[in-house]
Formats: structure tokens, sequence, C-alpha cells
């Protein structure tokens, strides 16, 4: 908006409306760009003018406590007196919450306020006493159900839902979910039910920690003021008017809280807009200007002002945007009007996403090779995961990105740190952490020194793969283990926040950082700092605070995801594109933006029914929004109005880059009148690189980091690097040692020598590891090779599979007596193999229903079993195959079947099945196996059938036939995983998909460190 003066801003005349409103509702809906912190600035200043208020007597909450600062800022230089702003009462919601609390209840000042991941932890560490739970999905998986827990508590504040209306909303939940008679609703109500059961104990546990979240900050002020009239009338009396910037982001406590204390002057102005509500995650809905409404309405002096004049877009762009989101339900209409006048139509790119992003390459580099100002451009996506997938291909080119999210347990020095605390508390994850810390201590793999370290470290462990003479051991070697001893003797009398000081003096981890100052060391430093922090702030709230414990503590706070590393500072407005997420990018504004990857399934995100009840029912809810619409319907919604922001951070051009195949439905509900079309016919097909090229252009991206940065000593070093990788790329020999960055080049460029096995070594093969060399060939290493223990936590799901098979076993016994699979399964089964009870009891359950149906199909004598659990091993080429056969059937005929259980919920396809390594062993097994007989039949020939028995679907049975030939396929995949592994062929995955349950990602695995 245009400044007449440094103290005076020029309204338009619905701003000017809104500031001169008397102190009475107010309803502000700003859409985006239309000036709605200039706005309520001009209406506190108003209203202090005018002489009936003082700045303290105006209560101002804000989303964000930078919101708040900014707001005292801004009031202060309108009234010419900075003092004055800084006595306006501005703050988040919670905090005021927290600090009205604290006013009038001085016993909580002794409360430590937590986080979502310390509420993950408490119930982590109480979940084994849940006896009371009666959910099987939270029964049989207690990750879920913790992250179900803490979502669904939160709403419970969020929508100041009290412990004594619980029977009652229960009673009409089991109507209502009895009423629409789905599959489910019996597990649904349960659910609800140990939510309710969890919830007051979940307080009791915070309270004997001492502990406060922030959703008792809302309960707690709730309570204070309904409980204590005197309190409120207080507070009453001391604001005399309320602002509640960004409406939409709040919930409906607050909405509450805000009318009681509005008392009978009713003074209280909101802003916001629906269309950007976007936070429905963080208890935020859209409906707070319908309850607003409801509450204000009757109000003689009630006014609704919209704001539509926007200060930021072109008109072009703002048709566009409400184009997209028009079709949103509960919303108000609303026409959006430029005061920058008309501008070029958005653009929409039409390629593959490696076309979007080679496009994007082309496009910023000619903005790069035309000198224009890059941090103009913002590329904004809807994941984080799309941002780094952007980030690197800019990078890749040599330009520069400004993107702040760093993924704290990706930083090496965490790694390294979580290693130092696994490999010193002992217990799970300490063989891996120890493996961490002998490569850097320059021995690579060093399986015979690692075998020897882990047999020092825990004497008489099984999980020591060899051992051998002291002295032949390295001195870095002994070092390590030594300092671990050492640190392990001060364990039982010291803090985790002690240990993990000890640990960093002891490694001197921040000296190497602090000296080199690249990007990647000052990620290091911050985050090493913040991990510090943690450690103090976990041995503050517990007071069981050993270093096992926090060990643990991290592992949740992995787990639950909610721990965010720290980024470099950067300068506020750097040469550089920037990359967010639309959710980061919400509040800012930028000349040119660009929204690629908006693919069906991408943007927007499916929905996904959500495994577990995790947010309270709309019926226990106080309000209910005018239209009653699913929560399918509701999700997408949300997406649209994602959408909506992305498009409304722009200021001069848009443009929208998506598939011609699979279109986001975003894209297709908009008028084609409203955008130009580019279609991208072909794209540079990317060369291949060798090591020294792929080396160069990560180099560029680091130098172009450091530019940015200012750190020209660095960027010097990079040039030098790179003129260093060039030379041995002609094949010369630098002098690496003269180089700071000289190990990384000569680790990456010379490596260490690969692990080949000796052609004359019997090399041992089964299914299981051939797929886990084809789906993961260094997770091969990890396990088979270099023989790193797994973490030793149990794992529900082998516990079950390995009881089933064993019961199966007996059951089908060929001449074995014949007894119940009741009877045998409460013999063969282990609860110790579980961590909780309540997982043992409910996977009990499971096994019992899956062999109980099984068995009323097949009796015990029903099929021609001839043999079960039937290992073999046979040579193909210089590798023997080894496996194990779960059943083998042979009738009269002598027609072959072989049979494999699986536990697992979903069956493959046929295809699938025919493509499986394990399938394709047993059979060629079979097919060689001449000289063996079994029932008085020799095998030597292709099984008639061969099956996988899912034993919880209600089609169990996947059964394939081999035609003769037709494992040569299999035979040559298996030669290909052979050859890998004698050549020490052992990269990361190219998918993610093993990664999932890979007990080597968080520690060792390359794939999962950022280097910065």
């Amino acid at each position: 908006m245009p400044t007449s003066s440094a103290a005076e801003i020029t309204y338009n005349r619905q701003q000017q409306m809104a500031i001169e409103h008397p102190a009475a509702p107010l309803m502000i809906i700003a859409g985006p760009g239309t000036g709605k912190t200039a706005t309520i600035v001009g209406r506190a200043v108003h209203l202090i003018r005018d002489g009936r208020h003082t700045p303290d007597q105006i209560l101002a909450l804000t989303f964000t406590e930078k919101a708040a600062g900014e707001l005292k800022q801004r009031i202060g230089r309108l009234l010419g007196n900075p003092a004055a702003g800084a006595t306006l009462n501005a703050t988040t919601f919670h905090a005021f919450c927290y600090q009205t609390v604290l006013e009038f209840r001085p016993e909580y000042r002794s409360r430590r306020l937590m986080s979502r991941g310390d509420a993950w932890f408490i119930m982590r560490e109480q979940f084994g006493g849940l006896d009371m739970l009666r959910s099987e999905v939270f029964r049989r998986d207690p990750s879920k159900a913790i992250d179900s827990f803490t979502r669904f508590f939160s709403g419970l504040r969020d929508e100041l839902i009290a412990v004594d209306d619980f029977p009652r909303l229960l009673e009409q939940s089991r109507i209502a979910l009895a009423a629409n008679d789905t599959e489910d609703w019996e597990e649904s109500f349960r659910q609800l039910e140990d939510h309710c059961r969890v919830f007051p104990l979940f307080q009791q546990w915070k309270a004997a920690e001492g502990l406060i979240d922030y959703g008792d900050m809302i309960e707690s002020c709730w309570q204070l003021i309904t409980d204590d009239p005197q309190v409120l009338r207080k507070l009453q009396g001391r604001y005399r008017t309320i602002i509640v910037d960004e409406f939409q982001d709040n919930n409906h406590a607050l909405n509450l809280l805000v009318d009681l204390l509005s008392g009978s002057r009713r003074s209280v102005t909101v802003v916001g807009d629906e269309d950007q509500c976007i936070y429905s995650f963080r208890g935020a809905s859209h409906h707070n200007f319908d309850d607003f409404r409801d509450r204000y309405g009757a109000n003689a002096n009630y006014r609704e002002i919209v704001l539509d004049q926007n200060y930021r877009s072109t008109q072009p762009i703002l048709d566009l945007a409400e184009n997209a989101i028009s079709l949103n339900t509960g919303r108000t209409g609303k026409q959006l009007r430029s005061v920058s006048g008309t501008g070029t139509r958005p653009e929409l790119v039409i390629g593959s996403r490696e076309q979007q992003l080679n496009w994007l390459v082309e496009r910023l580099g000619d903005v790069q090779k035309r000198r224009l100002p890059l941090g103009d451009n913002a590329i904004l996506v809807r994941t984080h995961r799309q941002a780094e997938t952007v980030v690197t291909a800019l990078e890749r080119h040599g330009i520069p990105t400004q993107y702040l999210k760093v993924d704290f347990f990706r930083v090496p020095a965490i790694r390294s740190m979580l290693s130092w605390c696994a490999a010193v508390a002992g217990g799970a994850g300490a063989g891996i952490g120890l493996y961490r810390l002998l490569s850097q201590a320059g021995q690579g793999p060093g399986q015979r020194e690692y075998g020897w370290a882990l047999d020092e470290l825990d004497p008489g462990s099984e999980q020591s793969p060899n051992t051998m003479p002291l002295a032949r051991i390295s001195p870095n070697v002994q070092r390590l283990v030594t300092a671990i001893q050492q640190l392990r003797e001060q364990a039982a009398e010291r803090s985790a926040a002690e240990l993990v000081r000890a640990i960093l003096i002891a490694t001197r981890m921040y000296g190497p950082h602090l000296r080199s100052g690249f990007h990647g060391d000052r990620v290091a430093v911050a985050n090493l700092n913040y991990f510090t922090q943690l450690a103090e702030g976990f041995s503050f709230q517990h007071s069981e605070n050993s270093l096992e414990r926090f060990v643990r503590y991290m592992a949740v706070l992995r787990e639950a995801r909610t721990v965010e590393g720290v980024p470099p500072h950067t300068a506020p407005r750097a040469d550089a594109v920037v990359v967010h997420n639309i959710h980061q990018a919400k509040g800012l504004e930028f000349p040119h933006v660009y929204i690629p990857l908006l693919q069906s399934g991408v943007f927007p995100v499916n929905y996904r029914r959500p495994a577990a009840m995790d947010t309270p029912p709309r019926h226990w809810r106080s309000w209910q929004p005018l239209k009653e619409i699913s929560a399918k319907e509701a999700y997408y919604e949300e997406e649209v109005r994602i959408f909506f922001v992305g498009l409304t951070r722009t200021e001069q051009t848009l443009t929208l880059l998506a598939p011609a195949k699979r279109q986001s439905p975003l894209i297709k509900n908009i008028s084609k009148e409203l955008y130009e079309v580019t279609k991208v016919l072909q794209t540079t097909e990317t060369e291949m690189q060798d090591t020294h090229q792929e080396l160069l252009v990560e180099l560029r991206a680091d130098l172009s980091r450091e530019l940015l940065a200012g750190r020209f000593e660095q960027a010097r070093s990079i040039v030098d690097a790179m003129s260093q990788v060039t030379e041995h790329g002609k094949g010369l020999t630098p002098d690496w040692d003269t180089l700071p960055l000289g190990r990384r080049l000569r680790d990456r460029l010379e490596g260490t020598p690969p692990i080949q096995m000796p052609r004359d070594q019997v090399l041992h093969l089964s299914a299981g590891g051939i797929d886990t060399y084809e789906s993961c060939p260094l997770m091969y290493r990890f396990s088979k090779i270099d023989r790193i223990p797994g973490l030793t936590e149990n794992r529900p799901a082998l516990a079950l599979g390995k009881a089933v098979h064993e019961v199966l076993e007996m059951y089908h016994q060929p001449g074995g007596a014949r007894r119940s699979v009741t009877e045998l399964l409460e013999e063969r089964w282990r609860p110790g193999e579980f961590t909780y009870p309540q997982e043992a009891d409910q996977h009990y359950k499971d096994a019992m229903a899956m062999l109980t149906t099984y068995a009323g199909v097949h009796p015990a004598d029903g099929p021609p079993v001839a043999a079960v659990e039937y290992r073999f091993q046979f040579p193909l080429g210089d590798t023997i195959i080894t496996g194990r056969i779960d059943r083998i059937d042979i009738d009269s005929d002598g027609r072959i079947r072989l049979v494999d259980y699986k536990t697992g919920k979903t069956p493959q396809t046929p295809s699938a099945a025919r493509r499986d390594m394990q399938l394709g062993l047993y059979s060629l097994y079979v097919e060689q196996a001449a000289e063996v007989e079994l029932a008085g039949h020799r095998l030597g020939r292709l099984p008639d059938e061969v099956t996988y028995y899912y034993l919880r679907s209600d089609e169990p049975e996947v059964t394939i036939s081999y035609q003769p030939g037709e494992l040569l396929g299999h035979q040559d995949r298996i030669t290909a995983v052979v050859e890998g592994i004698r050549r020490g062929d052992f990269p990361a995955a190219t998918s993610d998909a093993p990664c999932r349950y890979c007990d080597y990602r968080e520690l060792v695995c390359p794939k999962w460190e950022d280097e910065g």
C-alpha cells in the first residue's frame, strides 16, 4: 500500500472501515495480499489514539511469536513511540494461556513444558502397563497406538472436551457407529474407549514427571477462568479489546476463551481467511468464521468486512486462484481485485517429471546468465521430499538454492553422536554404532577388528563375528575401544547430558568442523548444539536420565518425526532460488513463483483413511459445520486451500508444471481460459557421468553455497578442490593432504579396496540373501559380509511367523501324533519375544485365529504330506544354494506340490509369485534333485504346483506352475547376484522401499546421510 510518510499509511475504503469500527465485534475476512496486518495495526493504533484504550489494554493473539513481535514494532512505529508498542499484550494463544495460569496458579511454575516427542516417549515407557486396551489395532501395533493417542489427546484439549463428558459421548458414539453398521464399527468403538481410558493416565504420567504440554496450557487456562469468577473479572477488566490474527489457523478452544474474556463489551476483532486454512492437523478450522457469526452476529454493532483489494499479485493470477478454490464449500465468496492491474497470464508447462525439472533448470539457468536476481524466484511444492528433488536438480547444474530444511537424523555429526551414545550405553544399536565409529577410525569394514572390538566391549557375546590377537589390532581401534570402555565406567554415575558432553570432549568432535567452516561443517555445529540441548532438556525433565534411557528417547523422537534440524544462518534475501513446501511459504511473497509436479496422487496427496481413530468424532465437538461433508471431502478441500496459498504467493508471474497424463485435478478444475499452455516435447538426455564428473557437480553446488554465505575462504578451497579433481581425471596424482577437502575427495575417487570374494571360496546363498542383494546390495554387505549385529529389539511379525510355522510343521508331521493347533500353539508360543504384553497377547490371538481357520479347512491327515520344513542345498555353478520348504505334498500319482505359508495380510498376484525368487529356488531344487526320494517317489522334475498360502486371507492360495525352461531367468538373476558379490559391488538401494525396516539405515547407511 502507498505510504504517505514514515508514520502514516494511506488505507483503502474497506481497511478504513475496519480500522474505525467501534470497540465491538468485527470480523475482517482478508484475502491474500490485502494488507491484513496493516489493517489490524491501524485498528490498534486507532483504538489507542481515540483515548479509550492504552496499549496494555489490547490483547493481540497471533499464530507465532515472530508475528507478535512484528505487531508490537509496527504499532510502536505508527504511534511514534516504540515503548508504547512494547506494552501491547501481543502473544501466541498457547503462550497467553500459559502465562495466565502461571500468574494465578504459581504452583505451575514447577511444571516443565514438554513436546509431542516427549509425549511419545512417556507413552512408550508406560505402554507395557496398558493391559486394559481393547482395540486389536492398538494392541497389535504400539507405534500406531501412540501416534493416535497423541493426536487424539491434542484434539480433546483443542475442543475443551472434559473427562466427565466421556461416558455420555461414548454412548452417543456407540449408537452412531452401530447404526452405520460398517464392518469394523466395533473396532472403531474400542479405539474410542481406549482413548478415554488412557487419557487420564497420560495426565497422571505427566504430573508425576512434573511436565505440562501445550494442550494442558489451554485446558488449565479454561478451568482457571471458568472455576474462579474473580480471575475472570480481573482479566476482563485488564483487556478491553481482543484482536485475533490468522483466525483460520486457531481452534475452537480459542473461540470459547475469547468469548469469555470479552465479557459484556464484546470488543473482539478477528482477521483471517477461510481460503488459507491449511493447518487442520494442528486443530485449525475454517469453521471458526461460522462460529464467530453465531456468537456475535446478534450484537447491534457487529460488522463483517471483506478485504479484497490485493496489493501483491496481478489480476490474471488472482482470477486463476479464485477459480481454483471456487468449488470449496463453507467459504465467504470474494473477488480479489488487483492494484497492480493486468499482467501476463499464468503459464502451464506440460511434461514428464524429468522434463519439468529440466525446464526449471533451463529457465532459472537463463535467469542466472542474464544476471537477474535469483532470489526473486521461488519454487513451491507440496512435500519436503519433492523440495529435495528440486534442490538436487538445480544444484547439480550450479544453480544455488535456499532450502532451509535440515533432516536432523541424517546429519553425519548427529549420526556419529548417536553411534557414540549407543556404543557407550550398550543395548540395541550398539553394534551398528560401533561399526560406524570403526569406519571413521579409518578401518573400513575391518571384519576381524570389528569382531575383536565387539568381543572386548561385550565379552562372550554370540554376536562377535571373530577375534584376533591384540598385536594385530590397529592403534586406532584400540584407542576407540578404550575410550568407549572409559565412558562406560562413568555411565552409572552421570546423567545423559553429562555423558554427551564427555563424549564431545573425548572425541573433539567440534574441532574439525570449526576449523573447516564449510556449509556441512556449519550444519554440523548448529545441530551438535541442538543435540546437546536435547540431552540437557532430557536430563532436566526426567528423574531417570541415564544415557541408556536417552538413547531410547532419541529413537522415539526419530520414530515420532517431531525433531527438525537446525539450518545454518543464511542471508535473509540471498541471491539464490527459494525452494519451499507451501506450508513454509505461507505469509511470504515472491516476484516469480513456480509450482511443479502437479500430478494426481502427488498434489493433491492421495487421501488415506486413518489406520486408527486419531481425532475426536465430529459429534463430540460443540460446534457443527453448516454443511456436513465426509472426511475425504474435507481432506481434498484442504488440499485445494494449500494450492490456493501457493498460487497467491506470487507478485508478477506464475508457472504451473504438470504431466500430460495423470494430471492433478487441481489443474483440471481450472478454466483453460485462465492460463497459457506450453507443451514440452522433449527433454535433454542425461548423460552418464563418471565419478569425477559427479564430484565436480557436487563441488559446484558447494561453491554456490559458500559464495551465498559470503564464505570466500571456503569458496577458494572448493575451487582448488575442483582443480585437483580435474587433475585426477587426467591421470595425475594430486597431493590430497594439502587440501581441506582432501580426505573426502580421495575417499570418493580412490576409495577403499572393494571386498572381493576369492573364486575358490564357496558362497552360500538363500532366497532371502538373493532378495536382499537384489533390493539393496549394501544391506547384504552389512548383514552377510560385515556381519554387523542388527537391532536386538523384538520384531513381532517375525515372532508370529516363526510360531505359526512351527505349529504347522508339527501339525502336518508325516507319521506324527495328530494334535490340535491350539495345543501346539500353546507349546510353541514365546511371549518373551515381544516388547509389550499387549503385543504378545494380540499376536497370540491372531495366530490362533489363523491356525484354527486353517485347521478347519485342512485336517492334519488331509493333504498327502511327504515332508515339512524340508531343508535342502544344491550347487549352482560355484555357489551353494540353500533353503527350507515349508511343505512338500506328493499324491499317489506322484504329483508334486510345494507349499509356503505366509502370515502377511496382502497376497501376491500370480504374476508376482511367478517372479518370486523363493518359489523359483524351491522349484530349481526339486527339478535337479533326481536322486532324492520322498513318499516313494523320486524328485528330479519341475513341481506340478507351487503355492503361497496366505493364512490371513479369505482366498489364501496363490498357485502357479512353471513351464520347462522358465526358471532360466531365475538362474540368470542368481548368476548376476553371485557376480556382484564376488566383485565387491555393494551400492545402496536405488528406491526407498527396502529401507523401511532396515537396521542399518539410521547410523551407517550413506544413502540416509546428508553431507550438507
